[in-house]
């Protein structure tokens, strides 16, 4: 309806909001919670969360195949800080955000009524699915990052 940039524009604001919103929602009622239950062997795993740097965070958040919600909710439990976090949402969900919005602005409204659309336009751009490719990959390092023990 508003084109790519502008759309994104918008849906990044609402997303700034919702993060905000629910890393708190998370921080507040949830994180006693974490801290109590966690068992020592587990409390390495909550240290390693909170300490990643903006360059995760931004592979995290721009990553399409992780759901915003779980990210907001699950940082929030963790003891990271929130400007860490808020400055990986606005860059990286700003990345993910136009991607998207670029995909469905080229497509058009048949993107709702038949998904061949969708394949038909991603082989005629080659580029746009190679550069879609790197975010699986990303998310297979993040997470064997988290998962390796110091």
């Amino acid at each position: 309806m508003f084109g790519a940039v502008i759309s994104a524009l918008l849906v990044l604001i609402a997303e700034t909001i919702n993060a905000f919103i629910l890393f708190y929602l998370a921080r507040y009622l949830g994180r006693a919670y974490v801290e109590h239950s966690l068992k020592e062997k587990h409390k390495g795993l909550d240290e390693r969360l909170g300490k990643l740097n903006f360059a995760w965070l931004f592979i995290f958040r721009a990553a399409p195949l992780i759901p915003y919600r779980f990210l907001d909710l699950a940082a929030g439990l963790t003891q990271m800080p929130f400007k860490r976090y808020l400055a990986a949402v606005i860059f990286g969900s700003a990345l993910k955000i136009f991607w998207i919005q670029y995909i469905i602005a080229g497509v058009g409204k048949s993107i709702f009524d038949d998904f061949s659309v969708v394949v038909e336009y991603f082989m005629a751009n080659k580029t746009l699915v190679m550069l879609s490719l790197i975010y699986p990959a990303l998310v297979i390092v993040v997470a064997f990052k988290i998962r390796r023990k110091d």
